[in-house]
Parts: structure tokens; sequence; C-alpha cells
């Protein structure tokens, strides 16, 4: 009940029409100034409309982090909005594409799987949706600097 309740209040704001930005997304890869300065920013020259997307986005995604089929078709389908309307308004509001805001996502719970549990690393790779190990073992490396084995140590 409640995730209808967010995909209808997502619905309701990606309809609306709303001023451009262009803002990064905090990650553990940034520091806390820059964290600091992307909040001051976000607030600033976001709307209201804006940030209850982008709080809504985040929402989603933690909910469906370990659900491998949840990409951004489901997302535009849950904004009720094209793939090239999504596609252009999760670009302005958080200064990433659709695809690298859920890559963040996912790597984000690959690395606290990684630090919280003992799973293995084939075991954190599946549950974050990555079906493929060369991908994965790349994508964490270019996020983190490391790769997992070595992020986990």
């Amino acid at each position: 009940m409640v995730f209808l309740m967010k995909i209808n209040e997502l619905r309701k704001l990606s309809t609306e029409e709303s001023a451009p930005t262009a803002i990064g997304i905090k990650s553990e890869s940034n520091t806390e100034e820059d964290v600091e300065r992307t909040e001051e920013t976000e607030q600033t020259t976001l709307t209201a409309k804006d940030q209850r997307f982008k709080q809504l986005l985040y929402t989603l995604m933690e909910e469906h982090i370990e659900e491998p089929g949840f990409a951004v078709e489901e997302f535009a389908a849950c904004a009720n909005l094209k793939r090239t309307q999504f596609y252009t308004k999760v670009k302005r509001i958080t200064g990433l594409t659709p695809i690298e805001l859920l890559r963040k996502a996912h790597l984000g719970h690959a690395a606290k799987l990684l630090i919280e549990t003992d799973l293995n690393i084939d075991e954190v790779r599946e549950r974050c949706g990555f079906s493929n190990s060369t991908t994965f073992y790349g994508y964490f490396k270019q996020q983190y600097g490391m790769t997992p084995r070595q992020y986990r140590q």
C-alpha cells in the first residue's frame, strides 16, 4: 500500500514542470566537503517538487535494490513517463543518467554488503543485479578505486 502511494506521488510529480538544474549524487567516494557543497546546491537550485521526485527515486531504488529485474524501464513506468522523458528529468535533477544512478545505487549496496556481511563476492554481485563478474569488478573498481576483495579487507 505504501509502495502504491509512493508510485502515485511519483507519477504526480513527474507530470509537473520544474526548473532545470544539474547536481551530482552523493556517493561514498565523495568527500564530506563535496557532500556539504552538493547539499547546499541541491537545496538552493532544486524546486520542492524536484526534491520530492528525487527522494522518491532514492526510496524506490532502496526498496528494490536486490530485485534483478528492476531497471530503468520499471523506474519510468512508476513515474508514468516515457523512457526518454524519464531520462531527461532524472539527468536534470541528479546530474546522472538513470542507468548511472541505478549503477551507483547497486555499487553502494554491494560495498555495504561486503563490509556488513560474510557473503562471498559472487553472492554480493548477484544480489546487486550484476550477472557478469567482469562487469561488476570493472564498475566496482571504477567507483571505489579498488577491487571488491580489496575493499572488504
